[in-house]
């Protein structure tokens, strides 16, 4: 959450943080189905609450406009949907693997995202520290359909 503030914040924009509860892989990090335990699902979405509120009062003090949203069912079509219905033009997400409850907040699957959304995601891997972007690498096989990622990506860190 911290790069999505501060990135935000370099940018400009409005934080839009969703988070999904899907009953196969959330019930299998758990060990039980979420969305068939009623107490197990209201858990859930009180901690996500909690979260949401923490956030915002961070972004408040930044000045940083932040929407949240918390459905249910399987990330990558919810995701698909909502960046192409809110014009997102940028995406964040966590990679810590989806082991026990940080897997529901912080995203997983992202190599599935990459492929599947046409728009710039940004993976974070650990915690910055610091948020310098002097030194930044742009893979590439030189292919003709990169032209256009690849000056999405000239206008990003020209910013």
């Amino acid at each position: 959450m911290n790069m999505g503030l501060a990135l935000a914040e370099y940018f400009d924009a409005t934080i839009h943080y969703l988070t999904t509860m899907d009953d196969n892989r959330n019930g299998e990090a758990l060990g039980f189905s979420l969305l068939a335990n009623s107490v197990a699902k209201k858990e859930f979405l009180e901690n996500v609450n909690v979260l949401f509120e923490k956030w915002k009062k961070e972004a408040a003090v930044r000045n940083i406009k932040i929407k949240t949203i918390c459905t249910s069912g399987k990330i990558l079509p919810i995701l698909k949907d909502y960046v192409h219905k809110n014009h997102i033009y940028f995406v964040v997400m966590g990679s810590h693997g989806h082991s026990g409850v940080k897997g529901f907040l912080i995203g997983s699957n992202c190599q599935k995202v990459v492929r599947a959304l046409h728009v710039p995601v940004f993976i974070v891997k650990d915690q910055v520290i610091k948020y310098e972007f002097n030194q930044v690498v742009f893979a590439s096989s030189f292919k003709e359909e990169e032209k256009a990622s690849f000056q999405k990506f000239l206008d990003f860190i020209q910013k």
